[in-house]
């Protein structure tokens, strides 16, 4: 697993980064401060119809199960010293 660490800390408050992740690359982000705002875009067309292909270890969506596995990608993301990257 590979942890990227990308926002304004990083590169000033005026500035602003991104990841490129490989198509079919399964991927989350996790906002570690308050106020994040996060833009995915995929190819499209978007059809609300399809279910979103969620990972099958992941919890439920609305399980008990997802607070405590929120916290635990939050903590490995936080012991991350940023030299990981996707992929790695």
């Amino acid at each position: 697993m590979g942890i990227l660490r990308f926002g304004s800390q990083n590169l000033g408050s005026d500035s602003a980064a991104g990841a490129e992740v490989p198509s079919s690359t399964w991927h989350t982000v996790v906002a570690l401060e308050p106020g994040c705002v996060l833009l995915e875009v995929k190819g499209g067309p978007f059809d609300p119809s399809q279910p979103k292909d969620l990972a099958p270890w992941a919890p439920e969506e609305g399980s008990a199960m997802v607070q405590g596995y929120l916290q635990g990608l939050a903590e490995r993301a936080g012991k991350s010293n940023g030299s990981d990257t996707v992929g790695s």
